[in-house]
């Protein structure tokens, strides 16, 4: 099922939007004029990547600094804590597509 969650302009604005569907937490980015949405929790200890940073397509976790493409919601680097590495899963990704300047998800 479709459902609309945002506007296109201010998502183009922000570059990332948090938003909450149907008790979820879901973490929209704008990248190279695409759309992208993910779960908006961090796949190592669940904080919301939406407090991180957007840089080149990859969000980094503002707590332990793990890297995920939004393009496909693959961790690139894992998660630090006091210099050691840790290992951590790939973030859930949602389908998007953008009907005059709606942005819909499928859930």
């Amino acid at each position: 099922m479709w459902q609309i969650v945002a506007n296109l302009n201010e998502l183009k604005e922000k570059k990332m939007l948090r938003i909450e569907v149907e008790a979820s937490a879901i973490l929209l980015t704008y990248h190279n004029d695409h759309v992208y949405a993910m779960s908006d929790k961090c796949p190592h200890m669940g904080a919301s990547l939406a407090k991180g940073t957007l840089a080149n397509g990859i969000v980094t976790c503002a707590s332990h600094h793990a890297q995920i493409d939004v393009t496909n919601g693959k961790l690139v680097s894992n998660p630090k804590i006091l210099f050691m590495k840790m290992p951590s899963k790939n973030a859930k990704t949602y389908q998007v597509k953008v009907e005059e300047n709606n942005i819909l998800i499928e859930l």
